[in-house]
């Protein structure tokens, strides 16, 4: 009896925490136009990947598709995508390939479309949610990954002779997923 009860309180508290998530990313959504999703690996796990920080709403507010970034500070990656969305907002286009000169500054950063094989990992879990419960019209969930270049070398991850750390921190989500 008391194991259940705390269960259901556990899960009662769980689902609040939620409810209370999902009101703030509608309200970011609605007040900015998007949100942004910052997904960190625990501690004790880092062989889960590294950071990453995904758009959310793109496909509302813009009518383009999300972006997602990996490797850098959360700041630095939550300021590339506000300039990635004032860019495209202003009218400029996603497109594979497309540089992106002024989002990193000194840096030229590339998108590239995201391998369909990939969007059902767990890198967009909360995008797709979105998608799914309020931009169905949208049609299925599609997105862009925006890769730096490094520091030193001003190489991307594909070009030879790319940093290991570049490479490294830039999962190649625009591979198929048995290529990566």
């Amino acid at each position: 009896m008391w194991g259940r009860g705390r269960g259901e309180k556990a899960r009662r508290e769980k689902a609040e925490r939620e409810a209370e998530l999902d009101r703030n990313l509608l309200s970011n959504i609605e007040t900015h136009g998007w949100s942004g999703m910052t997904v960190s690996p625990r501690a004790d796990h880092p062989e889960d990947g590294p950071i990453f920080h995904y758009t959310i709403g793109f496909e509302t507010s813009l009518n383009m598709l999300n972006l997602i970034v990996f490797g850098l500070r959360k700041d630095v990656m939550h300021a590339m995508m506000w300039d990635m969305f004032e860019v495209l907002k202003a009218g400029r286009m996603l497109a594979d390939g497309a540089q992106w000169p002024d989002i990193l500054d000194g840096y030229t950063c590339v998108t590239r479309a995201v391998h369909e094989s990939r969007i059902e990992e767990d890198w967009f879990n909360y995008g797709r949610w979105y998608r799914r419960t309020h931009a169905p019209e949208a049609g299925p969930y599609t997105a862009f990954q925006l890769f730096w270049p490094g520091v030193i070398d001003r190489l991307l991850p594909w070009e030879a002779g790319s940093d290991k750390t570049v490479v490294d921190a830039q999962p190649r989500l625009d591979l198929p997923r048995d290529a990566h």
